[in-house]
């Protein structure tokens, strides 16, 4: 993962740690989720929606051409070779939600892997 990339999924990795899961009394979303996948392997519908909601937030926070660099480092950016184009940030913004949700679920595929052990 590439800076810009991994900056954005640990800002919204931590923004689930600090938020509340409201079907839990003490646990946050991402210590949820990481229950869930290491428990099930899957997770509840609500905490999907509840992580999209944080990825359009800090979304939202970004400029145009942080968004840009952002999703230059996904999959979907990757082989993008112009430069920034205003007039498809609307465009990008999904892509970069579709790309971020991925990453961010690969990450906790990954801790709930470790907390198995």
């Amino acid at each position: 993962m590439s800076i810009y990339l991994s900056n954005a999924v640990g800002n919204i990795v931590e923004s689930l740690k600090l938020l509340p899961y409201e079907d839990s009394r003490n646990a946050s979303v991402w210590k949820c989720l990481i229950e869930d996948l290491a428990d099930a392997g899957v997770f509840q519908d609500d905490l999907g929606y509840v992580i999209e909601g944080q990825i359009q937030n800090y979304i939202e926070t970004l400029d145009d051409e942080e968004k840009f660099l952002v999703w230059k480092e996904t999959e979907s950016g990757i082989d993008d070779s112009g430069e920034i184009d205003h007039d498809l940030i609307e465009s990008i913004e999904i892509d970069l939600q579709t790309e971020l949700f991925l990453e961010i679920l690969d990450y906790a595929s990954e801790a709930a892997k470790m907390e198995k052990k």
